[in-house]
């Protein structure tokens, strides 16, 4: 099996791994979630403070919103969990446990939103240790529970996304060689751009397709090089290259350049035929036709 009917079954794998976890949020764990995080904040709303106007919850932190900004997603303070380690003679057990973070302001007495989170810091600083002890033995447990079948297919997922990548490496890598062996010939795409069609005397915007912006290093100075229309592999060692390449004029002229140009000019031309050349042309061509194809009509 080549590599290219891997990458696309892997692809369409891929694709049906996220339908599947896509299905699997909307109709289990985000119901799951928004159900515990209600519970979550009636609870904390009858047990610590009333004032309290919103939460954002995980299983690891619990982020008490702003009063004055309670749609703003912006947290007034956090009690998140932390840890360290307790060794016994049998084992290292993980021990978590609950700290509180806020954020500094200033306040008059008429700034009452503010008065209401200081409020709040009070009220959670005295209840810190129920709330400890809620979110590590009720709220986190349960939170773990809903994600974890959305973190086994995002493991899935992650592997299959991995293993796209590597095949994606081994099928440029495979490509990059054919491209660099003797006797290769190659015409560069065009690349296209919207311009001004100087020889009209309306001056239209047109689609104009010019010689792809590639550079073949020829020398030493960061001037010597030149762009090719196209190119044929001739000659070529671990030491040089000699390729004759056609110029933008279309003359034809034979350059002998070391590895390192060579190695550099080919990764940009198998990038560009390959991918970049139709990603760039369509979206000029989309750019094109939405706004100056029609105006050249009118």
């Amino acid at each position: 099996m080549n590599n290219q009917v891997i990458l696309s079954a892997l692809q369409s794998q891929l694709a049906t791994k996220k339908d599947e976890i896509y299905a699997y949020e909307t109709s289990t764990s985000e119901p799951a979630f928004k159900k515990l995080s209600e519970e979550v904040f009636v609870s904390l709303r009858e047990n610590v403070t009333t004032l309290i106007p919103k939460i954002s919850l995980s299983d690891s932190r619990i982020e008490i919103i702003k009063s004055a900004q309670p749609n703003s997603g912006w947290s007034a303070m956090t009690i998140y969990l932390d840890s360290n380690f307790r060794r016994s003679d049998s084992e290292t057990k993980q021990q978590l446990f609950a700290k509180i973070n806020w954020y500094g302001s200033s306040a008059t007495t008429e700034d009452q939103n503010i008065l209401n989170d200081l409020q709040i810091f009070g009220a959670v600083a005295a209840k810190l240790a129920w709330i400890e002890y809620e979110f590590i033995n009720n709220w986190r447990p349960r939170l773990i529970e809903i994600n974890k079948p959305c973190d086994l297919m995002r493991a899935d997922i992650y592997q299959i996304e991995y293993n796209i990548r590597d095949i994606g490496r081994k099928i440029t890598q495979d490509g990059i060689s054919k491209y660099k062996q003797v006797g290769f010939s190659c015409t560069i795409i065009p690349t296209l751009n919207i311009e001004v069609d100087w020889d009209d005397d309306n001056r239209p915007y047109i689609l104009k397709g010019t010689i792809a912006n590639i550079k073949l290093s020829i020398g030493r100075s960061r001037w010597d090089y030149v762009y090719a229309k196209s190119f044929k592999i001739l000659k070529t060692n671990k030491y040089k290259t000699n390729l004759e390449v056609t110029l933008g004029d279309n003359r034809i002229v034979e350059y002998t350049v070391s590895a390192k140009s060579f190695d550099n000019f080919i990764e940009q031309v198998y990038n560009w035929q390959t991918d970049l050349a139709k990603k760039h042309n369509d979206k000029m061509t989309e750019k094109f036709n939405n706004n100056y194809a029609s105006k050249k009509s009118v």
